[in-house]
Formats: C-alpha cells, structure tokens, sequence
C-alpha cells in the first residue's frame, strides 16, 4: 500500500507542476539575468536584460532574445557572444598591458541608434562602454555561427582598449588605424572566423590587401606624404598603410613582441 500512494503521489505532483510551467520556461535555459534601465549615450532611456560575463556585460532587449533561435538569440548563442567577448577582452588586456577606465564589467549595450546617422555601433575610447545598433542582430547571429564576433563588435570593443592612440598616430581619423589593425589580428590570436583553419595563410592574405599599394609606391617620402598627415594617395589609406605595417611587425616577430611594444607605450606614456 505504501508504494501504491507513493506512485500516487508521484503523479499527482507531476500534474501539478505540468499546469504550472510558465511560458517563459525555455527562456530559463538563459544564462542568469536581470533586467536594468539603461542609458544610453543620447541620453535615452530603455529596459534591457542584462546578461553578465568575467569581463563583459551585456544588455540586450527582450526582441533580441528568442529562445528557438530564430527570430532572436538562443541561449547558447547568448552564452557563446558572451564567451567569446569575454576572450577578446582578456586578449587585449594581455597585450596592451591595461584596461579601459570605468568600475566593474564592460558594459555592451544594444540599442535603438547607436549614435548620430543610425551608426552600427559607438563607443567611448578608453572607456568600458560600447554600444550597438539593435540593427546589429542578423550580423550578430551569422558571426556567431562562423565562430567568430561581428566586426561592429570587434571594432568597438577595440576602441575601448586605444589607451595609446595620442602616442601612435596625430591625425584626425587614426583612432580607426588602430580597429583595422585589431579587427583582424584579435581573431588571428583566437583562432576566430576564417583564422580558425589556416590562421598564418589568412593572416598573409589580410597583409598583403592592407599593404601591397604601399609597398607598390616604393618612394622614401610616402610616410609623410600619405601617412603621417592623414591624406593618403594613390589608392594609399592612412588607417590601412598603418594597419598593414602593424600587422607585418606582428607578423615577423609574434605575439610577445607586440605586447613589449605596448609595455613601452605603458612606460613611456
């Protein structure tokens, strides 16, 4: 009889907890949340759930969350676009030898507009606030399942991480030589993307795009002509000469070298 009413028991508590399972069940699957007002750097004001890491936290609306993964972002692909942040953000911690100023996890909020003209992304440099485009979703989702993060993502993480850049470059705009060196070279060192299957091949390929106009000129006064003011010629960018010629050095004398290099900046800064 005990096991009768133990068998019993048994199912009638099923009964209960089946008639009591929420519609948000799946969503439990979410790594662990809570919802914040966020403020953004227009100064609008919205509701997000914000999802936390071991350096990141994000904060995504609810229209970018989608338990099934088709309409939003699965749980794995939060736990992934967390993940994968949270090693791009160690990275450059390593080889920079700092971090960006501010208390706490680097915020990455998704919002409406991500700055003046509907921008894909902004950030505040040396700062740990990035924010991206609620635009950004359909990029975000196929970045992740090419094992990588989106360039938007990429480029503004890096510029929260350009502690050095009045003791790199003086013109205007070379605040972007430093994410086009970063973009590629942050996921040639995490083996992200294209760089997971023959990372030194497509590292060489990116070189010899950001430099083979340079290298073409052949001229002793190219630097100052194209570079150095920020003018560029002849198909030359000034962001790209400087990328390119980053990367060789990169390239040429590894991972440990460019991290003495920006030890240097630390000092010297």
């Amino acid at each position: 009889m005990k096991s009768k009413y133990a068998s019993l028991f048994r199912l009638l508590w099923l009964a209960v907890c089946l008639g009591f399972v929420s519609p948000t069940f799946a969503q439990q699957n979410y790594p662990p949340s809570e919802t914040i007002t966020y403020r953004d750097l227009e100064g609008t004001t919205s509701t997000l759930r914000a999802f936390s890491g071991r350096h990141v936290r994000y904060a995504l609306p609810e229209g970018w969350l989608d338990a099934s993964g088709t309409q939003g972002l699965s749980a794995t692909e939060v736990a992934t676009l967390i993940d994968r942040t949270d090693a791009v953000y160690g990275e450059f911690k390593e080889l920079t030898g700092g971090e960006p100023r501010g208390d706490g996890l680097m915020i990455i909020a998704v919002v409406p507009s991500a700055g003046e003209g509907a921008v894909q992304g902004t950030a505040v440099i040396g700062v740990k606030t990035c924010e991206i485009a609620a635009s950004q979703l359909t990029a975000t989702k196929a970045a992740l399942a090419q094992s990588t993060l989106s360039d938007t993502l990429l480029h503004e993480v890096a510029h929260t991480f350009d502690l050095y850049r009045n003791y790199l470059s003086y013109y205007p705009d070379s605040s972007h030589s430093w994410t086009e060196f970063w973009i590629p070279y942050i996921q040639y060192l995490l083996r992200m993307g294209g760089y997971g299957t023959a990372p030194e091949v497509t590292l060489q390929e990116k070189i010899y795009n950001f430099t083979t106009r340079w290298d073409a000129r052949a001229s002793a006064d190219s630097w100052s002509q194209c570079v150095k003011a920020g003018n560029g010629c002849e198909g030359v960018t000034a962001n790209g000469a400087t990328a390119g010629l980053l990367m060789r050095y990169a390239r040429l004398h590894g991972q440990q070298a460019v991290g003495r290099v920006f030890q240097f900046y630390k000092t010297y800064k």
